[in-house]
């Protein structure tokens, strides 16, 4: 073998065995070519589609808004959700452009079009679309295409922004009492993601699942797994811990402080009502001792999103 032919065919044969690997090869929906997070402007508007899990997650952001530098009439966060929406049913509603109404989870700046069929609300100047499986599907990666893949392309193709972001939520494990079992779903959610990652593309990803694995394996108080019902977060302490976790991948970036911050959260009201009529668990509020695990447990979710890590005070 010549050494011009030695050199050309170990430069190509890394890129068959990556493409080629799995036993598939990568779908062209432009996955390769995500686009990075807009962390050198000043704005952000971010848009989330998916179901109750979407707003466990982001319901609490304004407490790290709140006691951040952040200027919040520059960023805003909106919520499309349906009970328990798959990647089918968005897939689903986008090709019948079903009329969608948003909701504002987090910052002051207004988008112009938040109630109306769902091509003209991704027709928008949106920086981030945040996609996600449903919880009893993310476990198997088979569940998420066709209709993660033309979900990616019909957005593009719609929004009016080219380098729109795609990010992807990893969702927490269901609690049955069972510690173990909670870790086994989640070693399925997170193969699945890594999955996602590889053929899909969407390389961005809010490990939130993550995040609540890492809690339940700490010194906070574990009833219900940190749910208020096996399923969705409990309030305070799991909502608390997803919102962390989203603030530290969408957001953290205009607020490097941002851990060290005084983010005490207590339960409000309302909370409490809904709890003696609904929870099957004790909720807790994110008091001094409780922040700082809740924080930390977020952040190493983010710097290794496919282990459970240990996390102390």
């Amino acid at each position: 073998m010549s050494k011009l032919v030695f050199i050309m065919f170990f430069c190509f044969f890394p890129i068959c065995t990556i493409g080629c690997s799995n036993g598939g090869v990568r779908m062209d929906v432009g996955s390769l070519m995500n686009n990075p997070l807009p962390v050198l402007k000043d704005t952000m508007r971010v848009l989330a589609l998916g179901n109750s899990y979407t707003d466990d997650a982001t319901s609490y952001l304004p407490v790290f808004f709140a006691n951040s530098d952040i200027d919040e009439k520059k960023i805003c966060v909106y919520m499309g959700a349906r009970s328990a929406a798959s990647l089918q049913t968005w897939n689903d509603l986008f090709d019948i452009n079903s009329v969608v109404k948003l909701s504002l989870k987090a910052g002051n700046l207004q988008m112009p079009v938040v109630e109306a069929p769902l091509h003209e609300i991704l027709a928008q100047n949106w920086d981030v679309v945040v996609l996600q499986q449903q919880s009893d599907l993310a476990v198997n990666y088979s569940s998420y295409n066709p209709y993660l893949r033309n979900l990616i392309k019909g957005i593009r193709d719609v929004c009016i922004n080219p380098n729109l972001s795609f990010v992807w939520q990893m969702p927490w494990s269901h609690y049955e009492g069972n510690d173990k079992k909670a870790d086994i779903l989640w070693h399925s959610i997170s193969i699945a993601t890594k999955k996602q990652v590889f053929y899909d593309g969407i390389d961005i990803v809010i490990p939130t699942g993550t995040a609540i694995q890492n809690a339940r394996h700490t010194i906070l108080p574990q009833t219900g797994g940190i749910t208020r019902d096996g399923i969705h977060l409990s309030y305070g302490l799991g909502r608390y811990i997803a919102a962390a976790t989203w603030f530290q991948v969408l957001f953290s970036h205009m607020d490097k402080d941002w851990v060290a911050a005084d983010c005490l959260y207590h339960l409000s009201d309302n909370e409490k009502k809904t709890i003696r009529e609904n929870s099957f668990y004790e909720c807790y509020d994110v008091i001094g001792e409780y922040q700082n695990i809740c924080k930390k447990c977020a952040c190493v979710a983010v710097e290794d999103m496919y282990r459970i890590s240990s996390v102390n005070d």
